[in-house]
């Protein structure tokens, strides 16, 4: 018992510590991705038209609404993109370690799979 809560206590220092590098990269770097941008006008052109669309007029389906649905209340209160994208990439590291640990535990009994597959996530 002791050691799998010392392995669980490990895991999360390392999810933590990969979650503020991956955080200060997003803070420090200019957009990677130009569907960052893309996701970025159509929340905000949500928030001020109620409309999902580039130009803030014309509907639009080039991308999925999902996201810019999620970002549209950051851009109602005021919130820049540079701030908020720090916190996206702490959320995607962190669901990403949490369902490949998941889809680990869920397909082996071992008990050292789990860990190497969140480092894999990783």
């Amino acid at each position: 018992m002791n050691l799998r809560r010392s392995r669980g206590f490990s895991v999360a220092i390392v999810v933590a510590a990969f979650s503020l590098l991956a955080a200060a990269i997003a803070w420090f770097h200019p957009v990677a991705f130009p569907d960052e941008a893309d996701y970025w006008k159509l929340a905000t052109n949500l928030a001020n038209s109620g409309t999902l669309s580039f130009d803030g007029v014309t509907p639009s389906a080039y991308r999925p609404p999902l996201l810019a649905w999620v970002l549209a209340p950051a851009v109602s209160v005021g919130l820049s993109m540079h701030a908020v994208r720090p916190l996206f990439v702490v959320f995607y590291v962190v669901t990403g370690v949490a369902a490949g640990t998941l889809l680990c535990r869920v397909f082996t009994r071992s008990r050292w799979v789990p860990p190497l597959g969140t480092a894999f996530v990783l």
